[in-house]
């Protein structure tokens, strides 16, 4: 392992972190967008380093916040999740082989889409959605976390739907992306594909993402909420359009 892919990545985790902890998304595809963008490191590798980073700062995240969990929503979510992690995976390992230009082209609609869900604040609905659509945002999120290690998108959007408070969402969000951190690990170290360097660089950068996270919460940027989406937005936009152009 060199001391640039070291230094890439810490700088990429910290800058993620921050956005994170100030716009409230766009961690996992920030990390995975510049990585691959930079050609620091291929996109399996990455996967597991975000899943790993992942799991301490949403641990942070979620302390004193356990009893604002919507534990039936979690569950049917969890059920359409972890089936679809494995389709993510193994689409992630053909991919990867026999097709990585279609592969990177995937990303970057990705980024671009999840910027874009970002950015958008949804309406909340009346009436709390059918509990279906909890298993078929489960099931999306899973299949974007096997392949790119990013859950996210599908379940913030359907979620932010529902009539909830926001630490309620919140709290839940954070606790299916921990289980989809966590069973991503176990599922690739069950196949064999992880290995000591995504473990030392995971805890290498673990100072430089908690870093990030506490100065977003101390020396946020002068902007409105809907100021800083729009900037991470762009952010996205510019990560995202040249992996998919």
């Amino acid at each position: 392992m060199t001391l640039s892919l070291i230094l890439g990545f810490g700088g990429i985790l910290l800058v993620a972190s921050y956005v994170q902890s100030v716009a409230g998304f766009a961690h996992g595809l920030i990390v995975m967008g510049s990585v691959t963008l930079l050609g620091l490191a291929p996109v399996p590798f990455t996967a597991v380093v975000i899943s790993l980073t992942g799991l301490a700062s949403i641990l942070m995240a979620l302390k004193g916040r356990r009893t604002h969990i919507d534990i039936p929503l979690f569950i049917r979510a969890s059920l359409g999740l972890i089936p679809m992690l494995l389709v993510g995976l193994a689409l992630l390992h053909f991919l990867d082989k026999g097709a990585s230009l279609f592969l990177q082209r995937s990303l970057g609609l990705v980024i671009l889409s999840g910027g874009f869900l970002g950015m958008v604040k949804p309406r909340p609905r009346k009436q709390r959605s059918p509990h279906w659509h909890d298993l078929i945002a489960g099931g999306l999120a899973g299949i974007l976390g096997g392949l790119f290690s990013t859950s996210g998108p599908p379940l913030i959007f359907h979620l932010y739907r529902q009539p909830d408070r926001v630490d309620v969402i919140r709290s839940t969000l954070l606790t299916i992306f921990l289980l989809a951190s966590f069973a991503r690990i176990i599922l690739v170290l069950g196949e064999g594909s992880f290995d000591a360097d995504m473990l030392y660089l995971s805890l290498v950068s673990l100072p430089l993402v908690a870093l990030g996270t506490f100065l977003g919460r101390r020396f946020p940027p002068p902007l409105s909420e809907r100021g800083m989406r729009r900037l991470a937005f762009g952010l996205l936009m510019v990560l995202g359009a040249p992996l998919l152009i």
